[in-house]
């Protein structure tokens, strides 16, 4: 018996006795509301100094041939496993640098995701207490090759003895670059029932990835810039006052723009609006811009606010573009306004007594246009002139943007109240109010006769139009900031947790998901003449992805039906 096995026959001792078992008669509700069977708690061996001690040499025993390399794992059960292997280290006169990852930024400081130090011109060592599904590794790999990081070896405690579903730790696995102590049932003798559940799909290819800012400000946890696009270009704006245009195919650059210099990690929050041979935006340098297309020139900008971060709306008929603005005015200080789409020249102005960073939507079936101020007040504007239809107080700030349902005429949107109002468009009268557990910072929704929406409560609403009943909720494992959009019959919404997820509308089931890693505040776009998907992030990332026809719903679906029709003849 080698000296490796002598110390994991002590370990494996240490870790019946002291660590946490827990079984079925004592369930625990977790994040996601699930009750697990089963639930093995090894964090109090890493706090156990015999035990991380253990740890530590029977890791040096199996990696020191390895040396050199940097050694890391997530939060926060990898940080004293790390802090003991640096430690033994030193002891063994070989010392080495250690990081661990966030699960989150941080959102004020450094708002760093990596703390610590690695670099790709050594091995890469991954530690956790446990291997299960293989979720906490995958998103770890990920994020380090983003960081232009490779990773060599994975080391665990205990392998649950799961199938890994997951196609980035298979390679590892086939590499047999994954050490685990022990094995869950054969050598701590813990048999439990799993739920058979599988994965959600990952029915997406990268087709290209662009960085659009080399110090985003992470301390807004809110939506940004989300893109717009024509037939050639995608368009957003980033923390760093840059506005980009790039090939929406390739993701090269065509051109920039620079604003004004940013305020308090503020730059351009406003999403683009795309008309003619113009895009228009604001930014918090005060101005709203608009922009000749083809190479961003100016073609004319607006100068009357101190800060714009609403997203704009165009009436065609009318020749005009609608934003809200923001000024540092005390009784005066937001306002919604129409521009002359030609040359930016006034045609109205709407004073409010407080900021507006609500966007403004128009209603072309009754020439209208609706928008949200910090005052709790929603306001509805004949567009052409401006005069004020009507105005329905809430319980708090409104705060993004609106939806409209001419069948049944409906407008939607939510409040700081932790609401969702559908009001009638042409009365304002109130026709019902949707209660969640949190504020809603989102766009709703309207498709095949429901109203879907988000919330920070972390939930995704589907209610019926015929009643105003519940339909369906689907709870995410972070808070949802992006408004659900409608692709292909399905429903896409972006997550905190750093995910896109592709909803099933009619059940509500996950069908397919994607991980950006950050938090995804913005709305997932899609360009359906090139069938590209555009997510950002609110690390002003963007990613250009294709659906994988080779395991799309449709195709499964397809092959189904076959084989029913094959049976049945």
């Amino acid at each position: 018996m080698d000296a490796i096995e002598q110390k994991k026959i002590i370990l494996r001792k240490i870790i019946k006795e002291r660590a946490v078992i827990s079984s079925k008669e004592e369930r625990m509700v977790t994040s996601k509301g699930t009750s697990p069977d089963f639930v093995l708690d090894l964090r109090r061996i890493f706090l156990d100094s015999e035990a991380i001690d253990l740890i530590a040499n029977i890791f040096w025993d199996i990696f020191e041939k390895e040396y050199p390399f940097y050694v890391g794992g997530q939060e926060s059960g990898a940080i004293p496993l790390v802090t003991a292997i640096v430690q033994k280290g030193m002891e063994r006169k070989k010392p080495i640098k250690g990081f661990f990852i966030r699960k989150q930024r941080k959102l004020y400081d450094l708002q760093r995701i990596i703390e610590g130090e690695v670099a790709s011109d050594k091995k890469v060592i991954l530690v956790d207490d446990l291997i299960n599904s293989g979720g906490t590794i995958e998103r770890q790999i990920k994020l380090l090759r983003k960081e232009g990081v490779g990773v060599d070896f994975v080391f665990a405690l205990v392998d649950f003895g799961n199938k890994i579903e997951r196609q980035v730790l298979k390679s590892l696995q086939e590499k047999r670059a994954i050490r685990c102590l022990f094995d869950l049932k054969t050598d701590l003798g813990v048999e439990f029932e799993e739920e058979k559940k599988s994965l959600p799909r990952n029915n997406f290819e990268i087709e290209w990835f662009f960085k659009g800012c080399n110090k985003p400000s992470f301390h807004l946890n809110v939506a940004k810039s989300n893109p717009a696009f024509d037939d050639k270009n995608i368009y957003f704006g980033t923390d760093e006052a840059i506005f980009w245009a790039l090939n929406k195919k390739t993701g090269k650059i065509s051109w920039k723009f620079k604003t004004g210099a940013p305020f308090r990690g503020k730059s351009i929050s406003s999403s683009p609006a795309v008309f003619g041979d113009k895009v228009f935006f604001g930014s918090y340098d005060g101005n709203f811009y608009a922009l000749r297309k083809e190479d961003g020139k100016l073609i004319w900008k607006f100068q009357e606010a101190d800060a714009v971060h609403s997203s704009p709306c165009v009436s065609l008929k009318d020749g005009l573009i609608f934003v809200g603005l923001e000024r540092n005015c005390p009784g005066r200080q937001g306002s919604v306004v129409a521009l002359d789409i030609k040359n930016g020249q006034k045609k109205w102005e709407y004073v409010m007594r407080e900021y507006v960073p609500s966007s403004p939507a128009y209603f072309k079936e009754r020439d209208c246009v609706v928008i949200g101020c910090n005052d709790s007040f929603v306001y509805l504007f004949d567009a052409k002139t401006g005069k004020l239809k009507w105005k329905y107080k809430t319980g708090a700030e409104v705060k993004a943007s609106f939806a409209f349902n001419e069948e049944n005429n409906l407008i939607a949107f939510g409040s700081y109240d932790n609401n969702l109002y559908i009001l009638d468009i042409d009365s304002g009268v109130e026709r019902k109010i949707l209660e969640t557990e949190d504020l809603i910072y989102s766009t709703p929704l309207f498709f095949k006769n429901h109203l879907f929406f988000t919330s920070t409560d972390k939930n995704l609403y589907c209610y019926s139009l015929n009643n105003y009943e519940l339909s369906w909720k689907k709870r995410f494992p972070g808070r949802i900031f992006s408004s659900p959009r409608e692709i292909n019959g399905d429903i896409f919404i972006g997550c905190s947790d750093g995910s896109v997820y592709e909803i099933d509308s009619a059940s509500g089931d996950i069908i397919s998901k994607f991980d950006a890693i950050e938090r995804i505040t913005n709305d997932v776009i899609y360009d359906k003449e090139e069938k590209l998907f555009f997510v950002s992030n609110y690390a002003n990332e963007i990613y250009c992805l294709k659906y994988n026809l080779n395991t799309s719903k449709i195709v499964l679906e397809m092959l189904e039906n076959a084989w029913r029709k094959f049976k049945e003849s």
